[in-house]
């Protein structure tokens, strides 16, 4: 089973093989050439993503173009039938536009 950092930090990354740093918000800094990527993002993927970020760096997910918030992630990893799953748990706010940007949703 992960921690709960590990499992906080799994979900920051960006599914195309960039990785996102910044004091002010998500910025794509580069690509993994070196590695292929997945059709889903893997534990692999998203460690190497998001080894340079800072550790106290708040995790959310972005759920939803058309209806854009930015839920909290759950604590709790759970490791069934070969996949990781980890929970949402709770709605907080709207996605920032400068997110929404980012991934291409505005």
């Amino acid at each position: 089973m992960l921690t709960v950092d590990q499992a906080l930090a799994l979900l920051t990354g960006w599914p195309d093989g960039t990785r996102t740093v910044g004091p002010t918000g998500p910025v794509r800094t580069h690509r993994f050439p070196e590695t292929p990527l997945p059709q889903y993002l893997t534990v692999g993927h998203l460690l190497r993503q998001l080894q340079d970020l800072d550790p106290n760096l708040p995790v959310r997910l972005a759920v939803n173009p058309d209806f854009p918030f930015t839920h909290y992630v759950g604590t709790e990893v759970v490791v069934q039938d070969g996949r990781a799953f980890i929970p949402d748990d709770g709605q907080e706010d709207y996605l920032p536009t400068s997110a929404r940007n980012a991934l291409n949703w505005s």
